[in-house]
């Protein structure tokens, strides 16, 4: 035993002797094994994938002298965001996170105001799946657009500040029934970059003390709360946009939940991720030419030009679906989960009794890339998903949750996938997806999203 780790059980030896039975790395006084996390190129999701290899589904770790667990074992996530999830509640990153958010948004909001925000989400109103799928034209239309003024750029361009860009807006014509132009965009992305800032920031508990960041976002937020209030006076029975939708329908939020609903709450829960899982999609394709041939192929005979796409044409893209589905397999938009322990009492989890309030870290990446459980998981397969795959490994289950498991899965889970199918059925029916294979996917993160940083593109119109 080296000098530092006696230390740090000399110090801490009570809370160690009682978690000695959990595997996992041998932590050294003052930091635990917290160092592993930050003296590494790797990011956490692949330290928490390597601790499944050597110590096993569950393992535990110190943060200074914290305890908390990384779990790989799909029982045990089951168990903490499923079937015995009350026993837990997801704290981060709520507090790096609430000076950009609120603690009233469902992103990071816990106990009853969460369940009343949750059960209230204008994505589970009654009739929310038809107006979904009614946007699919609405969406082709205004994404050929915007794909269209990008298509004049002769240079290759960084396309995922340029997929956030697309999405926002998109998004914002269908629920706002209006985009908010240049100011209210830069206004969420200096929101977007603090948070991402703080995320990863040693810092990151301490307060915001500029006074231009809380005018930001003070001035953000006034936008969507004036729209709900002037929707709200001047009603349009014919408007098919989510805002007018859910006040013809019903809703329990008050104006100022439903403001940050449809805004903030769905802005960075969707623009960042989608866009994410559609670079990824598109670099695969571009690795493989066969692939792209055959996904381009199978869009161009279901999505024609000058002809409204809806659901079901979309639907018949199946070669789009398995390569979008399988690059979310191996690189997940949204890589790592947090839960905490209840602070009132104990957990028991795989045998083991965890103190109140240990932090529990959950991530998809092993499991997504699991060689019991997947075929060559290394090697890119879309195949994999056809013939009963898709259906053996739905979203959300042991193997497969790019967007989360259990009661606190995204919301917007099945708008992202028609979003991101209509998104890349527009561009690969109409366009040339020029990137350059050798480019390397690094790995970012921003604002708790996975994302490829810096893959340079171009799209060339072909139809």
């Amino acid at each position: 035993m080296g000098l530092m780790s006696g230390l740090f059980r000399l110090v801490h030896g009570r809370k160690v002797k009682a978690l000695a039975a959990i595997p996992g790395p041998t932590p050294k006084f003052p930091f635990g094994t917290a160092l592993d996390f930050v003296c590494t190129r790797q990011k956490p999701w692949e330290v928490c994938a390597d601790y499944a290899t050597k110590y096993g589904g569950m393992t535990l770790i110190w943060t200074m002298g914290k305890p908390g667990v990384v779990l790989n074992d799909p029982a045990l996530i089951k168990q903490v965001l499923e079937t015995d999830a009350d026993s837990y509640y997801k704290g981060l990153p709520d507090k790096p996170l609430i000076p950009v958010l609120t603690k009233e948004e469902m992103f990071i909001s816990t106990g009853e105001h969460w369940s009343f925000m949750r059960g209230n989400s204008p994505f589970n109103m009654p009739g929310a799946t038809a107006w979904m799928e009614e946007q699919v034209p609405v969406l082709r239309d205004f994404i050929a657009s915007a794909i269209g003024e990008q298509s004049k750029r002769d240079q290759p361009v960084d396309l995922l500040p340029a997929f956030w860009r697309i999405y926002y807006d998109a998004f914002s014509q269908i629920v706002w029934g209006k985009t908010f132009g240049d100011t209210n965009y830069n206004q969420f992305m200096k929101l977007g970059r603090k948070g991402s800032k703080r995320l990863t920031s040693p810092m990151q508990f301490l307060p915001v003390l500029s006074p231009f960041f809380y005018a930001t976002r003070a001035n953000y937020h006034a936008t969507f709360r004036k729209e709900v209030e002037e929707a709200k006076a001047h009603p349009d029975p014919q408007a098919r946009d989510l805002l007018s939708v859910v006040f013809r329908t019903g809703t329990k939020l008050d104006d100022r939940l439903l403001a940050l609903t449809l805004s903030a709450t769905l802005y960075f829960g969707g623009a960042l991720s989608a866009s994410s899982a559609m670079l990824t999609t598109l670099y695969l394709m571009a690795k493989d030419p066969a692939l792209a041939e055959r996904v381009c192929g199978e869009v161009r005979q279901h999505v024609k030009p000058g002809v409204p796409l809806d659901i079901g044409a979309l639907e018949q893209c199946k070669q789009l679906d398995f390569v979008l589905r399988e690059a979310m397999r191996y690189w997940p938009p949204v890589p790592l989960y947090f839960r905490n322990v209840r602070r009132d009492k104990p957990a028991q989890l795989g045998g083991h009794t965890l103190p109140p309030d240990t932090l529990i870290f959950i991530s998809n990446w092993h499991l997504q890339r699991e060689s019991t459980h997947w075929k060559e998981p290394q090697r890119i397969d879309p195949s994999r998903w056809d013939n009963g795959g898709r259906e053996a490994n739905p979203l959300g289950s042991d193997y497969f949750f790019p967007f989360g498991r259990g009661p606190r899965s995204c919301a917007g889970q099945q708008f992202a996938m028609i979003y991101m199918k209509t998104a890349l059925a527009t561009i690969l029916s109409d366009y040339r997806v020029e990137i350059d294979p050798t480019q390397p996917f690094v790995q970012d993160y921003f604002f708790a999203v996975m994302a490829a940083k810096g893959i340079k593109g171009k799209l060339v119109r072909e139809v």
